[in-house]
């Protein structure tokens, strides 16, 4: 009894790590993305290149936290199906609301 649950324990790490990762990753772009669309001084002003320069910085260093963030807590969910049903709607929200969002500014 307790070598199934064991590898079913393993199992649900593995596909969690996996679904976290992908997932994850995507969910961070589109989280960085309605950052940059709708933060302050969003794509749309005119920024300076020095303020451009930062600007385009702080997004591109903002994913990596974001993302270990995601996946962390990708391992809270009691099984791998839970996991990716919930980032997989997470990443719908958040691209359909990024793409509301190009779309009005």
């Amino acid at each position: 009894m307790k070598t199934h649950k064991i590898a079913t324990s393993r199992t649900q790490w593995l596909w969690k790590t996996l679904i976290g990762v992908v997932l994850g990753l995507t969910l961070s772009f589109g989280l960085v993305g309605l950052f940059a669309w709708a933060g302050p001084d969003n794509l749309h002003s005119d920024l300076s290149s020095e303020r451009l320069l930062w600007k385009s910085q702080m997004h591109m260093w903002m994913v990596t936290p974001l993302w270990m963030l995601i996946v962390t807590f990708s391992y809270l969910f009691k099984t791998a199906k839970e996991a990716a049903i919930s980032l997989v709607i997470g990443n719908l929200c958040v691209f359909g609301c990024l793409f509301i969002i190009k779309d009005l500014l």
